[in-house]
């Protein structure tokens, strides 16, 4: 840190300017006045010395903590011929600059656990310009009092734009963009990413023995976990589609799958029930695939 001496508290008198190492400095009354005691020596009508006050003020510091802004002032005895200012002590106690990190489910608003954060340092246009300046994988900063997961924090961060980036996507998740944002002079901030869950659909398909297209079946489809269901009916093209669905869940901070049960509850006279309950199960197709299809082909016998 840099620190600024002045002789008046305006701050407009520099009187000399230091540089603290290994968090600290030491400046000599003496190094502060080109004619030390021409300065000091204004005698009252004792005839003896007054002191003098001088205002010490931060200018600058590694950037990765809160700059001080406060004026100090400082009394300087004039029998101190050397020492330190006025014989005393000022210390500047800087907050280090925080960012929290946040890595959210865009459904749920939890933590996920899992993914790969990278934190660049970046232009104000994205364009990163270093080597990543932290990384991490989300969920693993421990829990709070309630088991939640905590975000992660980035202590020391100097200000700037940064480029946040996901480079692994936890299963079950579409990846996510890159954040460009910017870190401000305050003490604490935060940022937030968040994943989305793909959906699904389930496309059936209703033939007769002879291929030709069966209109008017009805089926059921169940959540097994809740029970939820709703019914489709094939058109005269012979095919059912359902409306997306949610294909997983998340369970402490980790994705789920959801099974759904399909079962045919009705068919037009002349043909036979289909009396088999299909499992559907959605199968992950990768960080970018936002729709899955599930395809089930039923043939129905003639009577």
């Amino acid at each position: 840190a840099v620190f600024n001496i002045y002789a008046d508290s305006a701050c407009e008198q520099l009187l000399k300017t230091v540089e603290c190492v290994d968090g600290s400095a030491v400046v000599y009354v003496s190094d502060m006045f080109s004619e030390t005691w021409t300065y000091l020596t204004d005698l009252d009508g004792d005839g003896n010395l007054n002191t003098v006050t001088v205002y010490v003020r931060e200018a600058s510091n590694d950037g990765k903590h809160i700059l001080d802004e406060s004026v100090r002032s400082v009394v300087i005895e004039a029998s101190d011929m050397r020492g330190d200012i006025g014989g005393t002590q000022e210390t500047f106690v800087n907050a280090t600059r925080t960012l929290t990190v946040s890595k959210l489910d865009a459904t749920g608003g939890v933590e996920v656990k899992g993914a790969t954060l990278k934190l660049y340092s970046a232009t104000k246009e994205g364009v990163i310009t270093s080597d990543f300046y932290e990384s991490w994988v989300s969920g693993s900063d421990g829990v709070d009092s309630e088991g939640k997961l905590l975000p992660h924090v980035v202590y020391g961060i100097s200000e700037g734009y940064y480029v946040l980036q996901e480079s692994d996507v936890p299963n079950g998740y579409l990846g996510a963009s890159d954040i460009l944002f910017y870190v401000s002079d305050a003490a604490t901030q935060s940022v937030t990413m968040e994943d989305e869950r793909p959906y699904g659909y389930v496309n059936i398909q209703k033939n007769d023995p002879d291929g030709a297209k069966i209109e008017g079946v009805r089926f059921l489809i169940s959540r097994r976990d809740t029970g939820d269901s709703f019914e489709i009916e094939t058109m005269e093209d012979g095919s059912a589609v359902s409306p997306h669905l949610p294909i997983n869940e998340l369970v402490d901070g980790r994705i789920t799958p959801i099974i759904y049960d399909i079962e045919e509850i009705y068919v037009p006279a002349g043909y036979v029930l289909d009396d088999a309950k299909h499992e559907v199960v959605f199968e992950y197709a990768g960080s970018s695939e936002n729709l899955i299809r599930y395809d089930l082909n039923v043939v129905n016998e003639f009577q």
